[in-house]
């Protein structure tokens, strides 16, 4: 194998394992706290296709309100979805509320 595939299938596989984090915004920014309330890695299957869950913030934030979701995907979760070809592909979900109820 030459110089030029092995960087190739490097490149590749760092660029699909990448981490690609999204956020919900839903209260105000600069009440965000800075570490989140709860943090749930939920498994999905066949490229999201099966392992939709029902999360209840409300639960997660016991009465007060909910400021902002991120969901994203780490080192490790980017490398089993990529040596499964997308088939296990788990996300990681961090809950943020406001200290107090506003």
């Amino acid at each position: 194998m030459g110089i030029n595939k092995t960087l190739y299938i490097i490149i590749t596989f760092f660029a699909l394992s990448a981490c690609s984090p999204s956020v919900l915004q839903v209260g105000n920014p600069e009440q965000k706290p800075t570490e989140p309330t709860h943090t749930e890695t939920i498994r999905h299957y066949f490229w999201g296709a099966i392992g939709t869950n029902t999360i209840d913030a409300e639960k997660i934030c016991t009465g007060n309100h909910l400021n902002s979701i991120e969901t994203s995907d780490n080192f490790v979760n980017g490398i089993l979805n990529f040596f499964t070809g997308g088939i296990y592909m788990p996300v990681t979900y961090s809950f943020y509320c406001n200290a107090v109820k506003i």
